[in-house]
């Protein structure tokens, strides 16, 4: 398939793809190696199914893992990585912007055209999010979907902001993400994923990140990129729920990567 992208190309995307392909490589040799549940999630998802790949204008790869494996990759990247590879998160920096994790290549950086005034040092790698059990009882979801937004609202909170926002900016900036993500977490363990029917993925789709376990189960074989990985059972069902006519291509002004000004590959090769 042959399409058409938009403005001119950010530099060196298809190397990128390729040192990203190799993260990921080494990411499923570890998942294989201690039996780590891992499923190509979103935008990866969509090109396994689209492209058999990457999706043209795209610059990062995607992974979800249940919460319970997503907890046992950070001390498996520690301890077998051998200095390459590290795990970013709020508990490794203190300025990291997201909810989920990276796995990166340390000696590598990325910026992005967004990225001025950021402290948090980009580099190459690939997303992972971490999917949690939804509560069954109607107070707990609750409890837990407000304390999700909290964070979310941390994330975004800017003391720049005018007015009302301008106060909350600061008061939510004066409460550290690691402390907000911690407490979140701790609530994850009161709903371990095997025994819930509802699936949470906090990512970058608020209203579209719950979905019936049923549709992950023991995931399904996609081909990306000429490797066979792992999705969701029911691919079809989790694309149609965060994208709507998945098949349909975006058009042509919306054919965008992350807007990519500058990258440093180290001494890495691709995949």
């Amino acid at each position: 398939m042959t399409e058409q992208i938009a403005g001119a190309a950010e530099p060196d995307r298809r190397r990128l793809q390729l040192v990203e392909l190799s993260v990921l490589d080494d990411f499923t040799r570890l998942c294989a190696r201690h039996r780590l549940r891992y499923y190509l999630v979103y935008g990866t998802l969509l090109g396994a199914v689209r492209h058999h790949g990457f999706i043209p204008w795209d610059d990062d790869i995607d992974v979800a893992m249940p919460r319970e494996d997503y907890r046992r990759l950070a001390a498996v990247v520690a301890r077998e990585s051998q200095d390459r590879l590290v795990l970013q998160s709020h508990l490794s920096d203190a300025e990291f912007p997201y909810i989920f994790s990276k796995l990166v290549i340390g000696a590598t950086s990325v910026r992005q055209a967004k990225d001025d005034g950021v402290l948090f040092e980009r580099k190459i790698g690939i997303d992972i999010f971490a999917l949690d059990g939804v509560p069954n009882s109607r107070w707990a979801r609750f409890m837990s979907g407000a304390l999700l937004g909290l964070l979310y609202a941390r994330l975004r909170a800017r003391r720049r902001w005018h007015g009302p926002k301008r106060v909350a900016g600061w008061l939510l900036s004066a409460v550290p993400p690691r402390t907000l993500t911690w407490a979140y977490e701790a609530t994850t363990r009161m709903w371990p994923t095997p025994r819930s029917k509802t699936w949470r993925c906090p990512g970058p789709y608020r209203g579209r990140q719950t979905f019936a376990r049923e549709w992950f189960a023991d995931g399904a074989p996609v081909d990306f990129e000429d490797r066979q990985l792992t999705g969701p059972l029911r691919a079809s069902d989790y694309l149609t729920r965060v994208y709507g006519d998945y098949m349909k291509l975006p058009p042509v002004e919306a054919r965008v990567g992350h807007r990519i000004v500058d990258i440093n590959f180290g001494d890495q090769r691709p995949a």
